[in-house]
């Protein structure tokens, strides 16, 4: 289920990184324009869809507002029914992004589990309601949850600030209970032509590695982290690389993850961030 929850993530923190507002006198003009940004998944299983998501994001140069919801269907044997909503939002700089708070709610869940992280300037710390049952085995320390990014930011890093080589890196991330890195590398250029997008990407590998907080129930057979998460990476025009496909093995088969449709439109033309929905057809 995991590689599932993470072909999602329509997308190295610093915290140091300045907040969202920036002072009106040092602020770049034309860099500070800003634009939002609403991207739709369609996910397939045995050629069946179980999956859709949306991504929506404001932003601009100095920070980032994103919101996301996935939902899937049940697939007897393979997934639960899920629909998270999940939000993030952070400052910006020319090294990274800085995440203030990130939630993140399952509202198809009986426990309807609330995840809050607030970013400090010297600790990650998440408030879980209802909390679990465990932090897991051990838990993540201070030290490990520190740098960390959440699961939005991880990619929106990517995207972002991943420069002339975005998947040449590892990204460390905290979720709330569990600390794991995602490990990039580049495979090649290829062209795609999918749904949503036709045109140059940049394929890349995508490790899971666990840290810390895992119980182990959470933890799947050891070989599984040992098979990356394949993604495609495209330039929207703007500087801003979007996954245009993931693609992963659930069980031993293929799931794999399409854009239906990209827009852009100016910042100054939204009067409020649009909380994605992933109500499509």
């Amino acid at each position: 289920m995991f590689r599932l929850l993470l072909l999602s993530t329509a997308a190295a923190a610093l915290l140091s990184a300045p907040a969202r507002a920036c002072e009106a006198d040092t602020a770049d003009t034309a860099a500070n324009a800003g634009e939002h940004l609403r991207v739709l998944y369609n996910g397939y299983f045995f050629g069946m869809r179980v999956m859709k998501a949306s991504l929506d994001v404001d932003l601009d140069g100095c920070g980032y507002e994103a919101a996301s919801v996935f939902r899937t269907a049940g697939l007897a044997g393979f997934f639960k029914d899920s629909e998270i909503h999940a939000d993030s939002s952070g400052g910006r700089a020319d090294t990274g992004l800085a995440p203030l708070w990130y939630e993140h709610q399952n509202v198809a869940s009986k426990k309807n589990r609330r995840i809050r992280i607030d970013f400090t300037d010297d600790d990650v710390v998440s408030t879980v309601t209802p909390a679990f049952g465990s932090m897991g085995q051990p838990p993540a320390t201070q030290d490990e949850r520190f740098g960390a990014l959440d699961p939005i930011s991880s990619f929106l890093q990517i995207a972002v600030h991943g420069g002339d080589t975005p998947c040449d890196r590892t990204v460390p991330v905290f979720d709330g209970k569990q600390r794991y890195d995602l490990r990039f590398e580049r495979v090649a250029t290829k062209d795609i032509d999918v749904r949503g997008y036709e045109g140059r990407t940049i394929k890349c590998h995508v490790y899971y590695v666990p840290i810390s907080g895992f119980d182990p129930e959470d933890l799947a057979e050891p070989e599984t982290y040992d098979k990356p998460i394949e993604i495609w990476l495209a330039d929207t025009g703007s500087g801003v690389r979007v996954p245009v496909r993931f693609r992963a093995n659930v069980s031993g088969l293929g799931v794999r993850v399409d854009v239906k449709s990209i827009e852009r439109t100016p910042l100054d033309a939204q009067s409020a961030l649009a909380i994605g929905s992933a109500d499509q057809g």
